[in-house]
């Protein structure tokens, strides 16, 4: 064996140890975000909600492509509490590996129904309204255990164009060996969860046909009212909201069977639209670090 043999082994096996030690650290970052970020303006720093875990901003949605996101922020617009926006941190500083996460004078708070149970009790005087619990845990549980799934299911697990969309936008700004790394082994991972979950047991036909008894049921229980929470917002809209700006605007942009029955409910899509215009009417995310301050 020839120096030049041994000195192009030993190089290719300190690659192979560097690689796993950036994929290590990708999943188990060894330091957890505790505080406000330095760069966090310091007017805002002690006593603004910093959002973090943004996640991948779709323009067409006017917010992030997660439900979960687009749920906290949705309140945060709806009842007027002052925000900003953390981008820049990626979801593996999370405490919980979870997105959205907040930061509000120096604490961490994670999962969104807390960080809104949270906010309620912090910002008594600009909560929404929580509105019948007969209705909203029931809506809560059918949107958030039934529908989001359905959204995963599509994005995740079916056509491979859909998929390939999907971590361009999840993944932009990763290098460009860990992506192909990742991206093998995330579809995997979710294709296991959706298995364990049960939905991923059953055939596509009859996903969709369930989702659509869904949008049956919130199209009857909005109504023509403007809101579930009738001429104003409660604390059901955010939930709901957060899910179907994803099925009308979100990935896969084309047009699924999903998408396709949920625009056949009039009341549901102007239901979307009214909060776009209403709370996003902006049409982009705001810019990193600033203030978000609600229209009077």
């Amino acid at each position: 064996m020839t120096l030049l043999t041994i000195a192009l082994s030993s190089l290719g096996f300190i690659a192979i140890l560097l690689f796993i030690r950036k994929v290590y650290q990708f999943f188990f970052p060894k330091d957890i975000l505790h505080q406000v970020p330095d760069d966090i303006p310091s007017p805002y720093k002690d006593s603004t909600v910093v959002l973090c875990g943004g996640g991948t901003f779709i323009p067409a949605m006017r917010c992030s492509l997660s439900p979960f996101v687009a749920k906290v922020e949705t309140y945060l617009r709806m009842s007027g509490i002052p925000f900003v926006i953390d981008t820049k941190t990626p979801i593996m500083k999370s405490p919980s590996g979870k997105m959205p996460w907040i930061l509000y004078k120096g604490r961490v708070l994670c999962d969104s129904s807390k960080i809104i149970e949270f906010l309620k009790l912090e910002f008594p005087q600009l909560a929404l309204p929580d509105g019948p619990v007969g209705r909203r845990i029931p809506v809560q549980r059918m949107v958030e255990d039934h529908l989001y799934w359905i959204q995963i299911v599509v994005r995740w697990t079916q056509r491979d164009d859909d998929y390939k969309d999907l971590m361009d936008k999840i993944l932009r700004g990763v290098p460009s060996l860990m992506q192909f790394f990742l991206r093998r082994v995330l579809r995997q991972r979710v294709r296991q969860n959706v298995y364990a979950h049960g939905i991923g047991r059953m055939p596509l036909k009859l996903v969709f046909q369930q989702a659509e008894q869904d949008l049956d049921a919130l199209s009857e229980m909005l109504g023509d009212a403007p809101y579930f929470g009738g001429d104003a917002p409660e604390h059901t809209d955010p939930i709901v909201y957060g899910c179907l700006v994803g099925l009308l605007h979100g990935l896969p942009f084309r047009e699924y069977p999903v998408r396709k029955y949920l625009k056949t409910k009039k009341n549901l899509v102007d239901y979307v639209e009214r909060i776009q215009d209403t709370f996003f009417s902006h049409g982009e995310r705001i810019p990193e670090n600033e203030l978000y301050k609600p229209r009077k």
